[in-house]
């Protein structure tokens, strides 16, 4: 990329976007997808794939697709605290 003859550096960050599919499968035991995404998610862990990043639709759908195949009103919020949760511990690094 250039600006004005002068060249900037540009570093692509790896990140890895996670969908709320995903995400439900680590949470909810029953999910038909659980053991592969707790297998994932170790991975995901381990940062071998980049940052993990949603959006606030993903963080949306996940937390009302958790409530509502549990029925669990403290898991969703769980979930949803420790995303915010992680969101906030990544943007003061």
């Amino acid at each position: 990329m250039e600006r004005e003859g002068r060249r900037i550096p540009i570093r692509a960050a790896e990140m890895i976007f996670l969908y709320s599919s995903y995400l439900v499968a680590v949470t909810v035991e029953n999910d038909q997808n659980h053991e592969n995404a707790i297998k994932l998610n170790r991975e995901i862990a381990k940062g071998k794939f980049g940052r993990a990043v949603i959006s606030d639709y993903i963080f949306d759908e996940t937390v009302t697709v958790i409530f509502g195949r549990t029925k669990d009103t403290h898991k969703a919020i769980l979930l949803g605290t420790n995303l915010l949760d992680s969101a906030k511990n990544h943007q003061s690094r």
